[in-house]
């Protein structure tokens, strides 16, 4: 009786706790698919020391990328900061950082070793902008009205590989610290608010912009109540971007109330450039948009940052058109000339999925659109350098419609020149003697009236040879004088002799001075003289043309 009695005491207690243990295995469960943040995309990059290291978040370990260039200084303070604190060797903690200006290896190997720090991981990319990409896909995750280009620019990603905060500018040690304490629990962390998501999911999410228009007004990208806005990106020098302004001018549809378009010159015009190329199309409907200085976080920035919605390459074709619909979503990209009749046709499109498929929606591609094509890229260039000219060449890229030339200057790429399928070179002109240079070459085909570009650049490094020497030689008594002006960028001079016109040269001294002096020469015999300026880069060596002069020592 009394063993019944616990039995049922048993059964009793069982039915009373079932209903709590089971809300509190389902509050678990809810609390494990919960996920903050934002989700990771994984990109491999190569390291300096020859291996290659993963975005993807490691077990256990909060991950920091730190996007940065050598020659910022908030990027190297803050690189010292985390190299000099007391918690990056922490194995929970890993951090890489990813220089994003196209330095090369060595200049990172000794870039590496002025920060002082083996536990930081450094990587490059001199070859090609795969790293700026990366760069700006991260940036485009980052939930800001407003998004600059400062450096460096950092990602703090969670164990579960979850973006879960940006930093931009330098920043302490201790302030890092702090924010990733926050992330792990082991700080005081705050559950960051999920946004609503939108009614209409279809696109991409449109990141305001403010340009200032020639007449001294903020316009915004945001997109205005009931108005599909076409942001049309050029060049006031370039012609496609002419044709399809003067298109877009001379439309019956410019002037319709629901239909906006910016033109927004990211080449750095001024005022006064942009508002006589505005007046070439008579056109007030049109609102024209110029950047002279801004370009931290104005309209070349911001092209980029559109150009990487679509996963476009980063130089691309001008003028760059891209249109937001109602709802304020990115929708369309184009690179190219367009016709009014091509745009009004797209806004159409654009409208008309509004307006018959209401809520979210996942596009399906057009029958008519072909099989998006790729490029090789080029291979094996070599360069041939002349005093003011270098010649590149290179290997023919299979169903390539031709190549595009880029030089390297002032911290990013430019178009320089382009040639036809049939003619694997080029010689780039007009440049400094004595001076270096680097450039590249894509191969390119064109599907869609836009041009499809090779995924990487092919660079290279080289100079031009210095100038002639101006050479006096100057007998005396069984020796010669030599001298000679300065040759801009020589690294040193050779100075050689013969004593026939026939005979060979022989070099006597490679020298740093403007003057050398030749004794125990036989008096009354002729002797030939010549001097040589050469200039070393990147291990290979560029010498220049030649004088003779010819003397008889008294």
């Amino acid at each position: 009786m009394k063993k019944k009695f616990f039995q049922t005491l048993f059964l009793f207690f069982m039915i009373l706790t079932l209903p709590f243990s089971t809300n509190m295995t389902g509050m678990q469960v809810q609390a494990a698919e919960e996920q903050t943040g934002i989700e990771n995309p994984t990109y491999t990059l190569n390291t300096i020391d020859g291996t290659s290291v993963s975005t993807k978040a490691n077990p256990n370990q909060t991950t920091m990328l730190v996007f940065g260039k050598t020659t910022c200084s908030k990027t190297t303070t803050t690189l010292r900061n985390i190299a000099a604190s007391n918690w990056i060797g922490n194995s929970d903690i890993r951090v890489v950082f990813i220089e994003c200006n196209l330095a090369p290896q060595d200049e990172m190997i000794s870039y590496a070793q002025k920060i002082e720090s083996d536990k930081i991981s450094y990587c490059y990319d001199d070859s090609s902008d795969i790293i700026m990409r990366v760069m700006y896909q991260y940036r485009t995750l980052y939930q800001n009205t407003r998004i600059s280009s400062t450096t460096p620019f950092i990602v703090l990603i969670d164990q579960n590989n979850r973006i879960q905060k940006f930093l931009e500018g330098s920043q302490t040690a201790e302030v890092l610290k702090s924010e990733i304490d926050k992330i792990t629990g082991t700080g005081n962390p705050t559950d960051p608010t999920e946004p609503t998501p939108p009614t209409d999911t279809t696109g991409y999410e449109n990141k305001e912009y403010i340009f200032t228009s020639i007449d001294g007004k903020n316009v915004s990208t945001k997109a205005t109540p009931n108005q599909t806005t076409v942001l049309l990106f050029g060049r006031t020098t370039c012609g496609n971007t002419k044709a399809t302004l003067k298109n877009i001018a001379g439309s019956d549809w410019i002037g319709n109330s629901d239909i906006r378009v910016i033109f927004a010159e990211y080449n750095f015009a001024s005022q006064a450039d942009t508002s006589a190329f505005a007046q070439q199309f008579g056109c007030d409907k049109i609102t024209y948009c110029y950047d002279q200085n801004n370009y931290a976080g104005g309209i070349y920035s911001a092209m980029f940052k559109y150009l990487a919605l679509f996963q476009e390459d980063t130089h691309m074709t001008a003028p760059l058109t891209i249109l937001i619909n109602k709802n304020d979503r990115v929708q369309k990209c184009f690179q190219g000339t367009l016709t009014a009749e091509e745009l009004i046709t797209e806004i159409k499109k654009i409208n008309s999925s509004e307006t018959t498929n209401p809520g979210p929606t996942t596009p399906e591609p057009e029958p008519s659109t072909p099989t998006p094509i790729k490029v090789g890229n080029v291979s094996n260039l070599k360069a041939s350098s002349g005093t003011d000219n270098v010649k590149l060449s290179w290997k023919k890229v299979s169903k390539a419609e031709g190549y595009i030339v880029y030089q390297y200057k002032s911290s990013k790429w430019k178009k320089i020149g382009t040639t036809k399928a049939s003619k694997a070179s080029y010689t780039v002109k007009k440049l400094q003697s004595g001076s270096n240079y680097r450039f590249a070459v894509k191969a390119y085909r064109t599907q869609n009236k836009k041009q499809v570009l090779s995924k990487s650049y092919t660079s290279l490094y080289t100079a031009t040879k210095p100038a002639a020497v101006n050479l006096k030689v100057t007998p005396g008594r069984g020796k010669a004088t030599l001298k000679w002006k300065k040759v801009t960028g020589a690294t040193g001079y050779t100075v050689c002799y013969k004593t026939s016109q026939k005979a060979s040269w022989k070099k006597l001294k490679n020298v740093k001075t403007t003057s050398f002096t030749k004794k125990n020469l036989n008096s009354r015999k002729t002797y030939f003289f010549t001097v040589k300026a050469y200039k070393t880069y990147k291990g290979k060596t560029y010498t220049s043309s030649f004088q003779t002069k010819k003397v008889t020592i008294k």
